[in-house]
């Protein structure tokens, strides 16, 4: 457990060094290797830099599924050692990152570009990446809703917010097929994926405040009602884990240039954290989800007070 705690917050510090030192944009590159941001990735040039990550023997790109207008998911598995693209080592914990699930935040989708390619380019150059990616499963989806994005718009193709359109707690111990009948086809994609991988850390990354978000999102959510494996409900609209997910939360945030003093214009929040209901509720979210349907402790990151900044300001954030 101690070795496990210990990988997150080498993930975790690693995504805080490459926000705020090697940019987002993983197609152009300066004389020194550098990666920089000068423009945002529409969703052609998304699939075609991803094609070429995958081209590296740490990197394989896979199918999730398709938005409501047909435009291909994709995550990408980064792992070291070989064969460990093919098939997980042993005990070796998977995390995940989730960029764009709202369309029109589009900070976190340049960043998973560039913390990929900054991966990939250090891997047996930095001890400490080769290290991360030696012990570490490392899944990337740069945008959950690529048919927003290229709209420019929050909601998905048939006007649904996919964080409000995921299974609640009331609906533990249903069939998988029960979970997602009727919802949005980004929504069945992540919920397939979610429950069919035992990730043991994830981020959500959005835009509109500057905080690192963490459970509960929803206000009375009571497990231990309908499983036998929650033994508490937790208190104050926390979860039952709350000391690990204020840790988690308060370590990002610290390591931020700016998070930690929760002074960004667009929101003040005591050491840039804040439990879900205390911030405002959300119903349906994909945050509660993955700590109600599987073994995935996901805090949510708000990284941007502006959702689609001008795409210089991004090589900043």
């Amino acid at each position: 457990m101690h070795d496990l705690r210990r990988e997150m917050k080498i993930l975790l510090m690693s995504l805080c060094f490459v926000v705020l030192t090697s940019g987002l944009q993983v197609d152009i590159l300066d004389g020194d290797g550098n990666i920089n941001i000068q423009r945002y990735h529409n969703y052609i040039e998304l699939e075609n830099l991803l094609k070429v990550l995958d081209q590296n023997e740490i990197v394989h790109k896979y199918y999730l599924g398709r938005s409501v207008e047909g435009r291909s998911i994709w995550a990408i598995k980064i792992s070291g050692g070989l064969g460990a693209t093919k098939e997980r080592p042993e005990l070796r914990p998977m995390v995940k990152y989730v960029a764009n699930m709202h369309g029109d935040e589009s900070v976190g989708r340049e960043m998973m570009l560039g913390l990929a390619t900054y991966i990939v380019q250090n891997y047996g150059k930095d001890d400490r990446i080769t290290k991360l990616v030696d012990t570490t499963e490392i899944h990337l989806v740069p945008t959950l809703n690529p048919d927003g994005f290229e709209a420019v718009r929050r909601e998905n193709s048939n006007g649904k917010d996919l964080n409000r359109n995921f299974p609640g707690w009331k609906e533990i111990g249903l069939p998988i097929e029960k979970l997602k009948e009727g919802r949005e086809p980004e929504t069945n994609a992540m919920i397939h994926w979610i429950l069919e991988n035992p990730f043991v850390l994830s981020i959500n990354y959005h835009d509109g405040a500057v905080v690192a978000n963490y459970p509960w999102d929803d206000y009375g959510v009571k497990p231990s009602e309908k499983s036998e494996y929650f033994l508490s409900d937790g208190e104050n609209n926390r979860s039952p884990d709350n000391p690990v997910f204020e840790a988690l939360a308060k370590l990002y945030a610290s390591k931020h240039a700016d998070m930690h003093l929760g002074q960004a214009s667009c929101g003040r929040f005591k050491d840039g954290i804040a439990n879900g209901v205390d911030w405002y509720a959300v119903a349906g979210g994909m945050q509660d989800f993955n700590y109600l349907f599987s073994n995935g402790m996901e805090i949510t990151l708000e990284v941007s007070c502006c959702k689609y900044p001008k795409s210089y300001f991004v090589n900043n954030l």
